[in-house]
Order: C-alpha cells, then sequence, then structure tokens
C-alpha cells in the first residue's frame, strides 16, 4: 500500500507542473474551468435542482430505508419535500419543523392526512427561546442570518433534545437543512446523540455556513469518533475524511455522518462500499 502511495505522489508532482503550464495557457483556461466544475458535480457540489441530483433520493432509497427506521426527524423542511421522500421511501414516524408560519401553513396542510407526519411550527437550535427568522416570499432559504430583501419573523426556537421529554426513545435520522445554522442544532441535540446515537445524520453544508466560520471540521468534532463522514454525489455516497482540507470548500453540498455501530445487525459499514 504505501509503495503503491508513493507511485501515485511521484505520477502526481510529475504530471502536475505539465497540466499547470498547459490549462493555464490562454488557450486551455476555458476548458481547465469547466473541467472543474464537471470536477465539484461528480464530488458532490452544486447538486441542488432535485432529490436525484444531490444524491439524497438515493441515500433514502438504497440506505436509510434499509434500516426500517421508526423515526426520522426534518428540520427545516419547508413545505415538505424532503418529508415526501421520506414518506414515500420509508414507514417512519416523521417529525417535520418548520418555522416560518406561513411556510408551515403550506406543509400543515400537505400532510393533513398523513397520520405518519407529525408537523411542528418551531425553530430548532443550540436552546429554548424566541428568535428572528428573517424570510422571503417563496422562498426555501429562510435563514437566522439577516439578508437584504427579507422580512423578519419572530418564531421560537427549541432544541431537539427536548424532544426527550416527550418520551421518544429512538431516532433513526436526522435531516438538518437550516441556511447555516447546522452546527446550533447539533449543539441543541447533544443528549440525543450521547444517548439515542442516530444512525443518519444529514447536514447541508453552502456558502452560508463558511461566511459564518463553520466547518465541517466543528461538526465532527461535536458529533465524535462514533460518527463516519460521507458526502451525497448522485449515484453513490462517497466516504470522506475528516481532516480532507477540500471538505470545506462553500458552495451546496450534502453530507451523511453514519454511526456505523448503530446500525441494525447486517447492515454495516460495508453496504457505502458498493
Amino acid at each position: 500500500m504505501k509503495i503503491r502511495e508513493s507511485i501515485s505522489r511521484t505520477v502526481f508532482y510529475f504530471i502536475l507542473p505539465i497540466y499547470t503550464f498547459v490549462f493555464s495557457t490562454t488557450l486551455f483556461c476555458r476548458a481547465n474551468n469547466a473541467l472543474l466544475r464537471f470536477s465539484l458535480h461528480a464530488r458532490g457540489y452544486f447538486n441542488h435542482r432535485n432529490f436525484r441530483e444531490s444524491g439524497e433520493e438515493f441515500f433514502v432509497r438504497k440506505y436509510l430505508a434499509k434500516i426500517n427506521p421508526k423515526v426520522c426527524i426534518d428540520v427545516g423542511a419547508n413545505v415538505g419535500d424532503y418529508t415526501a421522500l421520506l414518506v414515500k421511501e420509508t414507514s417512519s414516524l416523521i417529525l417535520s419543523f418548520e418555522p416560518s408560519l406561513d411556510t408551515f401553513k403550506a406543509l400543515e396542510e400537505r400532510f393533513r392526512s398523513e397520520s405518519c407526519v407529525k408537523v411542528k411550527n418551531y425553530a430548532i437550535g443550540e436552546s429554548q427561546k424566541m428568535i428572528t427568522l428573517f424570510t422571503k416570499r417563496n422562498s426555501c432559504h429562510n435563514s437566522r442570518a439577516l439578508d437584504s430583501g427579507s422580512i423578519p419573523e419572530r418564531v421560537e426556537m427549541i432544541t431537539l433534545d427536548s424532544l426527550l421529554k416527550a418520551q421518544i426513545d429512538q431516532i433513526d435520522f436526522i435531516k438538518l437543512d437550516t441556511e447555516g445554522f447546522e452546527l446550533e442544532c447539533l449543539e441543541g441535540a447533544k443528549r440525543i446523540i450521547e444517548e439515542i446515537h442516530p444512525a443518519f445524520i444529514q447536514v447541508e453544508y453552502t456558502m452560508l455556513s463558511m461566511s459564518r466560520g463553520i466547518q465541517l471540521s466543528n461538526i465532527s468534532s461535536l458529533l465524535g469518533e462514533a460518527y463516519l463522514l460521507y458526502q451525497l454525489t448522485p449515484r453513490r455516497i462517497q466516504e470522506r475524511r475528516k481532516d480532507d482540507k477540500l471538505l470545506n470548500i462553500p458552495f451546496f453540498s450534502n453530507f451523511v455522518y453514519v454511526c456505523s455501530k448503530c446500525l441494525p445487525k447486517g447492515i454495516g459499514n460495508p453496504i457505502f462500499r458498493t
């Protein structure tokens, strides 16, 4: 293995100056820019047009559904597209949280006849208090971060740990899409992480996270060594080293933390290498 790595490094550093010289020229720089963008898509960035492109549909169907989840949590549900995906692919109880009142009403109406979906009009964060949410009409990018053209809305924020008071003793999956505040959500879920150990935790990472000084390493540190890190791509999820500097590319991507020890018997880490 060490010999193979040594050969790979030697080849890389031999080709690198040649590639750099050729593709930095005026003639080939556009081709290099296109290649860079294609590479980012293949690695899992910029894939946000739909669940098939983002890899979320593949993940839910091939991995999450296999463990027959009992309870799934959708934080930042918006109008419920991800919740609908969970309803379609699993038989889980789904708790969907959406803080903006107008969006929540649409979410509530959409799943009125679905007994497996419980919608909650709360923001999720690090503590229980009233906060200001900045919303935009017909937007899925409502956030606690001030944005030009947004409308302030006072909403109630709770922690995920407060759900433990309702005798919820199993949570298999948590999806977090809170426009740069995913770390705060997990800070308010430390008891759940330590006592219940959800098998999967999905977080969205965007430029807003980076602008707030949040890196994936912060989330990795909070979750600890029990969780392995994977990045979603359209047709597979790829394992990432937590110290990989490429993780903090500030473009849209979804990452899934996997507690392999928490997966049901027979659904272990090897399934992620297929």
